[in-house]
């Protein structure tokens, strides 16, 4: 009987708290909404306008990408787009600089990252001649002949570089064709 009598007791108090706590809730919201309405607007303005100073002036770092040109005709000559393992620090490994700067390369000369270029150079060099000559091909076949690791990343890809879907774009090449 003891036992059930603290277990009543705990129920009830823990009750009353759950209902002090909802009773006390809006009290709380009140004197928060309040504490808001204190702050001077121009608080909020002078804290909008240093966050936006500082994100203008952020400037690419000056640096002397000697790689430049040479990155583009590496890519090109040796098909590097067409390996599903292309990382950025094997790229780097080629062109004798680190990750970090051709990161850097990318983000603040390119305009773009890494593999945002990388899948451009497989859509344009590989996917669509393929679509163009093989239109029989399946889109995993294209994928995977384009250096794709998967169908779902192709697509991503090309539906933002072209602004339509893979299927789409073969759809109308066949109709084009025949």
């Amino acid at each position: 009987m003891e036992h059930f009598v603290s277990v009543v007791f705990l129920f009830v108090k823990s009750t009353a708290f759950v209902n002090a706590y909802f009773l006390l809730l809006p009290q709380l919201q009140q004197q928060i909404i309040n504490l808001f309405y204190t702050i001077p607007p121009e608080t909020f303005t002078k804290m909008t306008a240093q966050k936006n100073k500082k994100e203008k002036n952020v400037s690419p770092p000056q640096r002397d990408y000697s790689f430049a040109g040479i990155l583009e005709r590496i890519i090109e000559e040796k098909k590097l787009y067409l390996k599903a393992d292309l990382c950025i620090a094997d790229l780097a490994a080629q062109l004798s600089t680190n990750r970090t700067y051709l990161s850097d390369y990318f983000g603040h000369v390119l305009h773009t990252s890494f593999y945002d270029y990388v899948n451009r150079m497989r859509i344009e060099r590989a996917c669509i001649p393929l679509m163009s000559e093989k239109n029989n091909l399946k889109l995993q076949a294209i994928a995977e002949e384009s250096g794709f690791r998967s169908v779902t990343t192709f697509r991503r890809a090309f539906f933002k570089l072209t602004g339509r879907t893979p299927y789409s774009y073969m759809k109308e090449l066949r109709q084009k064709l025949t």
